[in-house]
């Protein structure tokens, strides 16, 4: 049995909203992603999850069996206070949220607490249900942001921790394009196992999104070398060139074949002329004070940096930087300044 961590409170809330002046025009598909993504607000209900994806990035205890918890009265309460802010998008994430017992009930509590939109990122084996999924509309869930790493069972268990939670994860996929009243979009990390698979990804996107007559939007990060993906780096962890190389050439496809890809994490100097992809050039991360409504610093700006480059690049006023801990693991060689 999981050992319960204690939460403990924090009245910082992050937000992500839509750059007003943004440094270039965002392709068609991309400003529809920024419309669904912004403005938002995240509610992190606990880190538990029934999945071992290798990249994994949510912080636990010692070992993974422990999990940080958060009381239903206190996500209430969070989400009416951040609901006075002016913002009309929540997106529940942690861990999982949807194994939560009380989340569909969370998922009325965010409608009746103002919020237009309630987004839902996962990649649980519940959406495996049909019912469910119907569950999730009759509870306010508008959008749902499925990580999805692969399409290939095997490739996709190897990465998230079991083939018969991918075989979950693919028959969700059909659940959610069957309700055109749930708006879909995909996300997948990079790692080494999947990047050579991005071809055959953006084939069956396009074929899955033209059966169903929707557009399917896609967004590939960069992995967060945090967590379980620190610990398991030497073998999951790519240059963040050959992901970049693999970002482009899936970008390149999608716009053949008519799939949006945008990314997230991955530096612009390494994306070329495909940098107007990069959702960090439409939208800014910040964490509000509750208490004040002051606005604050991304806590990533804790684990990055800027590198030599950095200095003389046109992208630096709103390029992330680089991980600290990838520089450290795998030095700043590969980023050259976009002049």
């Amino acid at each position: 049995m999981r050992e319960k961590l204690p939460v403990i409170r924090r009245r910082l809330i992050d937000v992500t909203r839509a750059v007003a002046e943004p440094p270039c025009a965002p392709p068609p598909g991309i400003a529809r992603l920024v419309e669904r993504y912004t403005p938002s607000f995240y509610l992190d209900v606990g880190s538990e999850c029934a999945l071992h994806c290798v990249y994994c990035c949510v912080p636990r205890g010692a070992n993974d069996d422990e999990v940080r918890t958060e009381s239903e009265g206190s996500l209430r309460a969070a989400l009416r206070t951040a609901g006075q802010h002016g913002l009309k998008k929540v997106a529940l994430l942690g861990g999982e949220p949807a194994q939560r017992k009380d989340f569909l009930d969370l998922c009325k509590a965010a409608r009746d607490a103002g919020f237009e939109e309630v987004i839902l990122t996962t990649k649980s084996a519940r959406l495996a249900d049909p019912e469910f999924v119907d569950e999730l509309v009759r509870h306010g869930v508008t959008i749902v942001h499925l990580s999805l790493d692969a399409f290939d069972p095997e490739l996709l268990g190897s990465i998230i921790g079991g083939r018969r939670a991918a075989a979950a994860l693919l028959q969700a996929f059909d659940n959610l394009l069957a309700r055109p009243d749930i708006d879909t979009y995909l996300y997948a990390v990079l790692a080494r196992a999947n990047l050579g698979s991005f071809d055959g990804y953006v084939r069956r996107v396009a074929e899955l999104s033209e059966r169903h007559g929707v557009t399917v939007p896609v967004i590939l990060a960069g992995m967060k070398v945090l967590a379980r993906a620190d610990r398991n780096e030497n073998s999951i962890l790519p240059r963040a060139a050959e992901a970049a190389a693999a970002a482009r050439e899936a970008i390149a496809l999608g716009k053949t074949l008519g799939v949006p890809i945008a990314t997230r994490h991955l530096q612009p100097c390494l994306l070329g002329e495909l940098r107007t992809h990069a959702l960090e050039a439409y939208i800014r991360d910040a964490r509000v004070d509750l208490d004040t409504a002051e606005v604050l610093p991304p806590e990533r700006d804790e684990w990055t940096a800027r590198v030599d480059a950095c200095g003389a690049c046109t992208c630096a006023t709103w390029c992330d930087g680089v991980q600290r801990r990838y520089v450290a693991l795998a030095g700043d060689r590969e980023f050259v300044a976009v002049r």
